[in-house]
């Protein structure tokens, strides 16, 4: 969040979290297929409103759950390291 942050303008904030755990190589109908536990069990201090297939379907549906969409990459090693603090 601390890179996609530095991009906000004044008076901007987030509106939504929608993220996936999966390779990128998956096809948009292969994401967002496990379930919310697994997602709490990671314990990811980042809020999830759903994965890229729900951000989507709000699209589709007529929703805009936010004026721009940013993306992120995490690389395995980063997520081996998630879970931990550093000083």
């Amino acid at each position: 969040m601390a890179e996609a942050s530095v991009l906000l303008e004044p008076g901007e904030e987030f509106t939504g979290y929608y993220w996936d755990v999966e390779s990128g190589m998956l096809g948009l109908d292969e994401r967002s297929q496990i379930g919310l536990d697994v997602y709490q069990r990671l314990g990811v201090p980042v809020p999830r409103d759903g994965g890229l297939n729900d951000l989507l379907e709000a699209v589709e549906r007529g929703e805009r759950p936010g004026e721009r969409v940013g993306c992120e990459r995490i690389s395995r090693v980063a997520l081996g390291n998630a879970g931990q603090s550093h000083r």
